[in-house]
């Protein structure tokens, strides 16, 4: 053996080096392929094939994991956890090291993963046989994606599953259970997604047992003084939570459970959906249906909160634009609703008109939900870019409740005119006494997240055409997060107008007369506000996010804080005058 050869051989057996086969014959045909180039006399990567076994064929190219770049892959949107169709599902392990992880760790875990994937692509499992085929490879230096083709033997029908490894401290957002994760630690996280039917076994059997296995047997192995923690994540959670408060199992009460196991929020597992053992016993359906899933909140528990924000025309005489909001402070009586309700987009100058208020009563049957007019409200804080150049960059608003009518109105006409009107705004006892309900907020969502839009349709019900008349019965369309981006550099113009700083892109059918209204996630959290729909695809819209508005909320309570100060300060003065 040449020195030469026995340094490749060294490299390759310590990880350094990952032989893998990407040569052109690979590529069109295979071994069929260039045993014609040996029939030929012809030479592949300049190895001469004449008299020589298979073995010889062996490849020329390698895969150097140490020369990775560091690229970040949580900026991109290469992986969520969450899924978006109903028959996927997410599977998820993660080895936590509580003192830190050897140095090129995730490097040779890495190229053994290729290594095995590349020289035997056979996969058993039980009585079932799979032939994987890798579709997609991406890596980085903390992360590795793989997308897997498996197809049992003359099925024709081939199964694709994604599988995600990464190694994250507790400020990455692809860590699972951050907020449980101690500073200094890390979470060496796999995941796979795919179908979710018979317990996930597609996904186990599509090269996902094999990557896991292979992983913690790997870290066993080579790190046996290593101190180390491995859980299993509850799939639930990653579907309706953000993956930093997901709830984690310890690897021996997985095993020790041969029915099904329960998170700290309340979901019921499938053992067999985390452990991968297909013959395991489980009666979960019968114990997921007598425990109701304690995280998701009713959209009647919600709709209280929500209101209908319109401008009364005094000229008119009626209602002339309309939309929706809802409570963000009950004891302060604010509400949030987009600024392009009671804005012009051309100018984003204010409607002429008196800002009107509808909200469902507490006394509403819980099953008939109908709003009445009941108050009149006033801007307290908007976007501050508006009055400085003329360019809305958010399309939200802060109202607070300013006057409450002598008694509920049901039209949108005359008559919310003509009520005598009682002071609210600066007077805290009375405001309390409104017993508003307000919507928890959230600066936290996650890709492909499961949500709904919460709102009061105007385009039009049954034989009734949009604008004949307002509907007082909230509604709500359901939906999911597609992507989050930002707008920083836009030269302003005349006509551009608006600029908006971020954006969150859902995909959710919506129709006039929500515009305003908050977009929940399933734990009945606020995550934005609908901006506006798509022009090309209505199913598409724009909510602003909650970390945008957010600031105006506070600024308003401040503001009102001070006025309050003040007035105080001069009643004193009056008194000791």
């Amino acid at each position: 053996m040449s020195p030469y050869d026995f340094l490749e051989k060294l490299l390759v057996r310590f990880g350094v080096f990952v032989p893998i086969d990407i040569g052109i014959c690979h590529c069109l045909g295979g071994w069929d392929y260039r045993r014609s180039l040996v029939n030929e006399g012809l030479q592949y990567q300049t190895v001469v094939l004449e008299n020589k076994p298979e073995a010889a064929l062996a490849p020329k190219s390698f895969f150097i994991p140490s020369l990775l770049g560091s690229g970040d892959p949580s900026t991109s949107d290469i992986w969520t956890y969450k899924t978006l169709e109903s028959w996927k599902t997410t599977i998820c392990h993660t080895i936590l090291f509580p003192d830190g992880v050897p140095p090129g760790l995730m490097a040779r875990m890495t190229a053994s993963i290729l290594s095995d994937l590349y020289s035997n692509p056979q996969q058993a499992q039980g009585d079932d046989r799979e032939l994987l085929r890798l579709r997609e490879i991406l890596c980085w230096r903390s992360t590795l994606y793989l997308k897997i083709g498996s197809m049992k033997d003359n099925s024709g029908n081939e199964n694709v599953v994604e599988i995600f490894v990464t190694l994250a401290g507790q400020d990455s957002p692809l860590c699972v259970a951050s907020d449980f994760t101690g500073v200094g630690m890390k979470r060496l996280i796999f995941s796979g997604k795919g179908q979710a039917g018979d317990y996930g076994r597609k996904i186990w059997n599509g090269g996902y047992m094999r990557v896991l296995s292979l992983c913690v047997s790997f870290v066993l192995n080579m790190y046996s003084g290593l101190e180390i923690e491995i859980q299993a994540v509850c799939p639930q959670c990653l579907a309706k939570k953000p993956i930093s408060r997901a709830s984690v199992w310890d690897r021996h009460i997985v095993e020790s459970n041969d029915l099904s196991i329960r998170c700290k929020y309340g979901h019921v597992t499938d053992v067999r959906l985390i452990s991968g053992k297909a013959n395991a016993r489980s009666h979960s359906n019968e114990v997921q249906a007598s425990l109701p899933d304690r995280d998701e909140i009713p959209v009647l528990d919600l709709l209280k909160a929500v209101v209908i924000v319109g401008i009364w025309d005094e000229q008119a005489k009626r209602i002339v634009r309309c939309g929706s909001g809802f409570f963000v402070d009950s004891k302060r009586g604010f509400i949030v609703t987009a600024g392009h309700t009671l804005m012009h987009r051309d100018t984003w100058r204010e409607v002429n008109g008196k800002i009107v208020i509808g909200a469902i009563p507490n006394s509403s049957s819980t099953t008939d939900p109908i709003a009445v007019y009941r108050y009149f409200a006033r801007i307290v804080a908007k976007d501050s870019s508006i009055d400085d150049t003329g360019v809305c960059k958010l399309d939200a608003c802060v109202l607070q409740i300013s006057t409450r009518m002598e008694s509920d109105v049901l039209e949108s006409g005359i008559e919310i005119g003509m009520q005598p009107e009682q002071l609210l705004f600066n007077s805290p006892a009375l405001m309390k006494s409104q017993n508003f309900t307000q919507l928890e907020v959230s600066e936290k969502f996650e890709l492909d997240e499961a949500v709904k839009i919460i709102g009061f349709n105007h385009g039009g019900n049954g034989l009734v055409g949009p604008g004949e008349e307002l509907n007082r019965v909230a509604d709500f369309a359901r939906g999911y997060v597609v992507m989050k981006f930002a707008l920083h550099n836009f030269e302003h113009s005349a006509s551009r107008k608006f600029q908006p700083n971020s954006e969150i892109v859902v995909i959710c059918p919506t129709i006039g007369g929500h515009s305003g209204g908050p977009c929940v996630n399933q734990a009945g959290e606020v995550i934005g506000i609908l901006s506006r729909a798509d022009p090309a695809d209505k199913a598409r819209c724009y909510l602003v996010p909650t970390s945008e508005w957010l600031p105006l909320v506070r600024r308003a309570r401040i503001q009102l804080t001070t006025a309050v100060g003040e007035r105080q300060l001069c009643r004193t003065r009056r008194l000791r005058g």
